[in-house]
């Protein structure tokens, strides 16, 4: 059920800013699932600047591919909770625009979506809403890629060299 009760969602024109550790610990969830999306678009779909997992309606993102569902007690949600509360030492400030291509949806026992979070593992950013921005320290991201890889789930390594011609 996609009902788009964001606790996040700030006011209009206004930004919020959470730490990650603050975020994680402000709601109570039953089962997290997680999403890989803007990777494969479909025919004749044209981006409109920064994509969201949730679209305006509460629906997924066109492009939308789920990948895991976790029940709270499963030790990879526990892995992702100790990520999420890591210690902010350093809030990475790359000069691009988020391109949030990873998220993690959370719901209560009766299937109703609690929040999202877009996570731009690229540009070091996450937002559960547009201009609601979660600080989290530069290792978070490292170790949220870790994370993902290790479910199998697809992340891209903007740092590899280029292919030899």
């Amino acid at each position: 059920m996609f009902r788009n009760n964001n606790i996040f969602q700030p006011a209009m024109n206004q930004h919020t800013y959470t730490t990650s550790k603050e975020f994680i610990t402000k709601f109570e969830f039953d089962f997290m699932e997680t999403y890989s999306f803007c990777r494969d678009y479909e025919p004749g779909f044209k981006p409109n600047g920064i994509e969201y997992i949730l679209q305006a309606d509460g629906s997924l993102h066109p492009t939308a591919d789920h990948t895991h569902t976790f029940q709270r007690t499963d030790p990879q949600v526990a892995e992702f909770l100790q990520i999420m509360q890591t210690e902010i030492k350093e809030v990475p400030a790359w000069m691009c625009a988020p391109y949030y291509r990873d998220a993690v949806l959370f719901y209560d026992s009766k299937g109703t979506l609690i929040t999202a979070l877009n996570i731009c593992l690229s540009c070091e950013y996450m937002e559960t809403a547009p201009r609601a921005h979660i600080n989290a320290d530069a290792q978070t991201y490292v170790l949220l890629k870790q994370f993902f890889l290790s479910l199998g789930h697809h992340v891209e390594d903007i740092f590899s060299p280029l292919p030899a011609k």
